[in-house]
């Protein structure tokens, strides 16, 4: 399976920023992509955290090196998942 994945490089980058800028990738994507996140910021981890889980979506926290985290979640519309509040 060859899977499409949209990279969001949040690096240096303080909240709310990060938290705007997820949204709005989020909005943007196709059905059936991956969002790769990847941020510097502990408070943007815990703000798109709360994010996606107040949207029941569901995602992945990686920490690939000390201090940087990619947050993996994608748009599924079968399960009815929403970005909107």
């Amino acid at each position: 399976m060859n899977e499409k994945i949209k990279k969001l490089d949040l690096l240096g980058k303080v909240c709310p920023v990060p938290l705007l800028e997820t949204e709005k990738a989020l909005k943007d994507l196709s059905r059936g992509v991956r969002l790769h996140i990847v941020t510097d910021h502990t408070q943007a981890v815990r703000n798109i955290m709360e994010f996606l889980e107040e949207r029941s979506l569901e995602f992945e926290i990686e920490e690939p090196d000390p201090g940087i985290w990619k947050i993996k979640t994608f748009y599924r519309e079968e399960r009815g998942s929403s970005f909107e509040e």
